[in-house]
């Protein structure tokens, strides 16, 4: 009985759609269907090839740190993780237009 209930267990986990970066101040927001995929404390960067979820700002203090990567408050909208280059970026992010941290596209 035992080894029925974990198999459920674990099948169950594996078919949750779990985005890159889920748990951080910055997930990824790939494939969701919704308006707000980052509720409604954040906005949805969907780029062609990287997507992050990027919380809501008046200014840089309002900005979550993550990684050690520097942060702005863009047009006192949305929180941005600043790179100039993907070694900027936490791991597993890439850096979007030389510009953004955002995770790669699945």
């Amino acid at each position: 009985m035992k080894r029925v209930i974990f198999a459920l267990v674990f099948l169950a986990g594996a078919c949750k759609d779990e985005q890159p970066g889920e748990g951080t101040p910055y997930p990824g927001c790939e494939g969701v269907d919704n308006t707000s995929p980052c509720g409604d404390d954040g906005l949805c960067a969907n780029h062609d090839e990287s997507t992050v979820c990027s919380p809501k700002c008046a200014d840089d203090t309002d900005c979550p740190a993550f990684g050690g990567t520097m942060v702005r408050c863009v047009g006192k909208t949305y929180c941005e993780l600043v790179c100039a280059a993907p070694a900027d970026c936490p791991d597993g992010m890439v850096c979007e237009a030389n510009s953004a941290c955002a995770w790669p596209k699945g």
